[in-house]
């Protein structure tokens, strides 16, 4: 029983956290507007801001994943000023957002050149772990799912007249949400697994 303890643990963990953002969108719909200024929209920073702190521990205290986690940190900083865009272009320059993601871009670039055979080996160890595929289906929600699901013809079909842009935006974002929830999850799983199983390339079996 105490060796499967931790599922029913992490079976706790992600319904409260769950629980949490259902919350958080609920409260939104109750404004019945969903603004960059809404719970939700700062509830996806907030989780991208832990997601980057956690990368970025990684990559500072594990010589070993050092350069993916890195890259992995730099790709969610891109998601981080892109949910800001608005506040740079208030107080910067229309368009300043995208100067700072495709120099972001440009980093993880050089980074990956440079060490590409290093990338290659611990993305080689890590790609078949389950929580990269946590990751992995975060992204896919976040990147694919949700813009299909939020296209603007799937919900003037649905409401023909009485269509609402407030009721698609909330929707979408609702999605997001869910997105960096799942990305969140994967990411701290990660780290747990590399700081309980050091070094990586020791470890025969996957998680």
């Amino acid at each position: 029983m105490k060796k499967i303890s931790p599922l029913f643990i992490r079976l706790f963990i992600y319904a409260a956290l769950m629980w949490i953002i259902s919350a958080i969108i609920a409260s939104d719909f109750t404004e019945g507007d969903f603004t960059e200024a809404s719970l939700t929209e700062k509830t996806q920073e907030l989780f991208l801001g832990v997601i980057i702190l956690s990368l970025g521990f990684l990559a500072w205290s594990e010589k070993n994943f050092r350069i993916i986690a890195s890259l992995m940190a730099l790709f969610f900083l891109t998601h981080l000023f892109r949910e800001n865009d608005d506040v740079f272009d208030a107080r910067v320059f229309d368009g300043f957002w995208q100067l700072i993601v495709w120099t972001t871009v440009a980093i993880c670039a050089i980074i990956t050149i440079k060490n590409f055979k290093t990338f290659i080996q611990q993305l080689a160890e890590i790609h078949n772990r389950f929580s990269f595929a946590i990751v992995l289906t975060g992204l896919v929600i976040l990147h694919v799912f949700s813009r299909l699901y939020g296209r603007t013809t799937n919900w003037a079909n649905l409401m023909q007249d009485e269509y609402l842009r407030t009721v698609k935006d909330a929707s979408e974002e609702s999605i997001e949400l869910l997105g960096y929830s799942i990305i969140l999850i994967g990411v701290l799983e990660m780290v747990y697994y590399v700081k309980k199983n050091r070094p990586l390339s020791d470890s025969s079996d996957g998680s």
